[in-house]
């Protein structure tokens, strides 16, 4: 058996996924939930949670130097937009009305493979903001922060 025409196959193959070039982008997304009701039956988001989470998103954006882009956003229900200014691969973070919740992503398509240590201190800054502004309101998270929920008698 002729390995050559395996083997050529298989580097041709390999070269055009490298050329093509295969992007990740890391997201992380929280959601911020209305608390449950006796029957188990969550509330909607009330308008102070989305309030927190505006000011929340604003913080961090002030903080770290990021645009509003909330104008130019074409994301329905759209709350806050953000991302970075002069940056060839820009970190942006936005929220936005889902049903009952308030959901928040945080995106970057770095030029390494993994997470930068820029995007960590994103996520970190959004999430600890998001704890001490929302302690009575469900948290739910992805990404490389573990899943949670938090009730109204656990503290955050």
């Amino acid at each position: 058996m002729n390995k050559t025409p395996f083997l050529s196959t298989l580097l041709g193959a390999g070269l055009l996924l490298l050329g093509a070039g295969c992007d990740t982008i890391n997201h992380s997304q929280y959601q911020v939930r209305g608390l449950p009701n006796i029957e188990g039956i969550r509330a909607r988001v009330t308008t102070g949670q989305r309030a927190a989470v505006r000011e929340v998103l604003a913080s961090v954006a002030g903080q770290l130097r990021f645009q509003d882009r909330t104008e130019r956003s074409m994301v329905p229900n759209v709350i806050v937009s953000y991302g970075e200014e002069d940056n060839l691969n820009p970190i942006t973070f936005l929220a936005y009305q889902h049903q009952d919740f308030v959901v928040v992503d945080v995106l970057h398509t770095p030029t390494t493979p993994g997470e930068s240590k820029r995007y960590r201190q994103v996520q970190d800054l959004i999430l600890s903001g998001l704890r001490s502004r929302v302690p009575k309101a469900a948290i739910l998270t992805s990404g490389r922060h573990e899943r949670i929920q938090h009730n109204a008698s656990a503290p955050l």
